[in-house]
């Protein structure tokens, strides 16, 4: 069930005793033509007085590029400043600017090659983005500790000489609390030009299957009660290449979309012995007659032969 909660929990909380605590914020978006994807996270963990940034850019010709930063956090009302990024909040507007390196690969499929990260080259990313409300944050009593809003992205994003103005719907979230990494996870989004906006999250933890969602249609924010993601992968790689998603919403309505993914970024990484693939891919979606661009994102959690957990057709 869709809460009325959201407004008040949009804004920082305290944290608990647990030294994993984290409150996350993330917004995403896609500018169609010269197509251009930027996804951007800023992480606080009071107990461990250090944040972080993640930026990672997907370009229309496959390139990727990816900053990371880190900083001590000086006390629980901290700025959220850190080398070159600010992420601040005027009035109901939110504005993400960053002015530094970004590693730059040719293409995004190299993502998973530490080997081709360390020949990387750097180039200048410039970001001036504002966030406009364009609906009230949602929020699902079935993930109490995240919120997610549709805004309206404006501004333009540099690398190096190249520019991209940016006036496109747009994501934004926010997470709070202590998280373990789940065994599988898929994240699917979208946004579309008459307004229509959907997000779908599917988790396998030790407790079984999870899924919640919700999707904005005609002006109205209305959850998803049931829903099924079916994957074509890869010939050769755990990573999406199609997608099906058939949606039962909260006024009984059905809803099928599908899905032509782009580009893949597969990063890999490690997190208390457990090793996982993320991958990270921009998606062309039709919705009806609509079409809109979004992500698929798919966490898959590794046995010790490399392989998910979880088959990414499940």
């Amino acid at each position: 069930m869709l809460i009325d909660t959201a407004k008040s929990a949009d804004q920082r909380h305290p944290a608990d005793d647990d030294i994993g605590f984290c409150e996350s914020l993330g917004f995403r978006l896609v500018q169609p033509g010269e197509t251009m994807a930027l996804m951007a996270r800023f992480n606080q963990r009071p107990n461990q007085a250090v944040m972080d940034v993640g930026i990672d850019i997907l370009l229309h010709d496959g390139g990727f590029l990816a900053a990371r930063h880190v900083n001590a956090m000086e006390g629980p009302d901290a700025a959220l400043e850190i080398q070159g990024a600010t992420l601040s909040l005027e009035g109901d507007i939110w504005r993400l600017n960053y002015d530094g390196p970004a590693h730059a690969l040719d293409s995004s499929r190299n993502a998973n090659d530490h080997e081709f990260w360390h020949k990387s080259r750097l180039e200048r990313l410039i970001i001036e983005l504002e966030f406009h409300p364009a609906g009230d944050p949602v929020q699902s009593d079935a993930q109490p500790g995240s919120l997610a809003a549709v805004v309206a992205a404006r501004g333009e994003v540099w690398v190096s000489g190249d520019q991209y103005l940016v006036e496109v719907p747009a994501l934004r979230d926010r997470t709070w609390g202590t998280a373990s990494i789940p065994k599988a996870r898929r994240r699917v989004d979208a946004c579309f030009a008459d307004g229509r906006a959907f997000a779908l999250e599917r988790l396998w933890t030790s407790e079984g299957p999870h899924l919640s969602g919700w999707l904005r249609l005609d002006g109205e924010t209305r959850e998803i009660m049931s829903g099924r993601i079916e994957t074509e992968p890869e010939t050769d790689h755990p990573y999406p290449k199609a997608l099906a998603l058939s949606l039962v919403d909260s006024a009984r309505q059905r809803h099928r979309l599908t899905a032509e993914v782009l580009h893949t970024a597969p990063l890999v990484g490690s997190t208390n012995n457990i090793k996982y693939l993320s991958c990270q891919s921009l998606a062309m979606f039709s919705w009806e007659d609509h079409q809109g661009h979004g992500f698929a994102e798919y966490l898959h959690c590794l046995d010790d032969e490399g392989q998910p957990l979880i088959p990414i057709d499940v």
